[in-house]
Parts: structure tokens; sequence; C-alpha cells
């Protein structure tokens, strides 16, 4: 890896790859890319990638290399014999192939999370994969989206004999209350380092700040990144912003994890929904107690 020059187009192929990993964004420019949010910055330094970030630069390196051990040989793929791919059923299978790459990469990835007392539940790839596999479908029939609230309501369906059982699932999300919740996540790492940063909180939920107090966050300028101290509300919506952006493919993804893992687990309701519903039982039996 040293010694090879790598070009604008692989770094571009591996930043783009690390933020599918990792659920970022990404923008560019000619002088490189940036990783959304937290603004690192990724460029070319004498035909090497340049990170100041360096677990990130760690991962962007081996994802290179993965890529070049499994790019062809020939520039033109179009001509490449040895793993050429002939059919759907084959691509995923081929040594080499763009798909196996893929493969490999999501493998990485991890399938399942903790719900706690040695519960486990899928992932929302890890669930939509497994329908695709079982050979079902999911399709977006609504969405809206308004500067206060985003809906999307999701069909999936999968062959049962010689029919289809059909579900649908719908995910929402209120911007207010979204928000309100991403400000503490961000602002707990704040509070980590400067616990006398908040003050209260205002109307709406959301963290409010001693006077006079700045959060150094990161700015990129000219290839370069550098932490820049802001107004602490400047920083913090500056977070919220970015993250509600990024609001709509969240309300995606959960509607089609909800639906395929409806079909497959015949589970209509998540975790969060049972114990909403086993304290409200719990409540009745006091009552009647």
């Amino acid at each position: 890896m040293a010694a090879r020059t790598i070009t604008m187009d692989e770094l571009g192929a591996a930043v783009k790859e690390y933020a599918a990993r990792h659920e970022l964004t990404v923008s560019s420019n000619e002088k490189g890319f940036c990783l959304m949010p937290g603004d690192v910055v990724i460029t070319l330094l004498d035909g090497k990638p340049s990170c100041s970030n360096a677990e990130i630069l760690d991962s962007l390196i081996e994802i290179l290399m993965d890529l070049a051990e499994n790019a062809p040989k020939s520039s033109n793929l179009a001509v490449r014999g040895i793993g050429r791919i002939t059919s759907r059923s084959q691509a995923g299978s081929v040594p080499g192939s763009a798909l196996e790459a893929v493969r490999e990469c999501q493998g990485t990835e991890k399938t399942t999370y903790s719900t706690g007392g040695g519960r486990k539940a899928a992932s929302a790839k890890t669930n939509i994969a497994a329908l695709m596999e079982a050979g079902g479908s999911l399709q977006i029939v609504g969405r809206e989206h308004t500067p206060t609230y985003m809906e999307v309501v999701v069909r999936a369906s999968i062959p049962d004999g010689n029919a289809n059982r059909v579900v649908e699932s719908s995910m929402s999300i209120w911007k207010q209350e979204y928000l309100a919740k991403k400000a503490w996540d961000w602002i707990v790492k704040v509070l980590m380092d400067e616990p006398g940063i908040v003050t209260g909180t205002d109307e709406y939920g959301m963290p409010e700040f001693r006077e006079g107090a700045t959060i150094k966050v990161r700015i990129s300028d000219e290839g370069k990144s550098v932490l820049v101290p802001l107004p602490a509300k400047i920083a913090l919506w500056r977070e919220l912003a970015r993250e509600w952006q990024f609001a709509g493919r969240v309300c995606e993804s959960k509607a089609y994890s909800r639906a395929a893992d409806m079909l497959l687990r015949g589970d209509w309701q998540s975790s969060e929904e049972l114990k909403e519903e086993q304290a409200e039982v719990a409540k009745i039996q006091e009552g009647k107690a």
C-alpha cells in the first residue's frame, strides 16, 4: 500500500464505503472529501490518503487494500475473463466481482444488537436482507415530509403458497421530539469535559447554556480540519441541522426493518411497545389488588 499511488477515484470509493458502513454522509470537491457529521476531511498527499482522524485513516487504508485485492487486473471490466459474471445468480459467488466485495464489506457490520437482559435483536440491515433472501419484497407506499414532521409508510410481502402475505408498517418523526433526543445524546460528550456548561432546559426540552458558553467544533477549510470555539447554542443547532437532514433515511430504514420483522417473525410489536403494554397491564393489576 505504501508504495502504490492512490487515485482520487479510488479514495472516493473507499470514503463512500466507510460512510455506508457508519451511516455517515459524504461531500466532495476537487481537493478531497468530508465525512459528516464530524467534518472529517480526507485528502490525498503525494498519492497517499491523509486524514486527521487516525482511526478513520486506518479503516480507509484497509478498505483500499480490500478494493485493490478484489479489483480486476484490467481497467476494463467488460473484457475480464476470469471472474466474469454471466448471470445474476452467479454474481455473488464470482471471485473478484463487485458484488462479492460489497458482501465482504457487509460481513464486517454488526448483524444484531443487545436489547438488555441477555436478549438480542436483528439490525435493520439484517431484517431487510433476511426478507429478501426469503423471496420477499419491500416498497414505499406513502411518504410525507414537512418542516416539522415526516412519515414513511412501507409495504412488505413474502410468498406464502400460491399467494403473498402482505403487511404495512409506518414510521413517523416529530422534529422537535427527535432533535431533543439527539441534542442530549450529543451534549453528554460535552458535559463529560465541562459539567457546568448546561444550566437547564428550555420549553422544548433543549439544553440551556450558561452565559458566554462556547463549544469547540471541527471546521473544514481548504483541505484542513481545525477545532473552532462557537457559541454553545450555535454549535448545538449546527449539529441538529445535520441530524434532521439525515432523519429521512432513519425513518425509512426503521419502517423497512419493522415491516420485514413483522413478516419474518410474526412479531407485531417492538421491544418498546411490549414494555409499554407490560407496564399498562401491571398498573391495571395493581388497581385490582
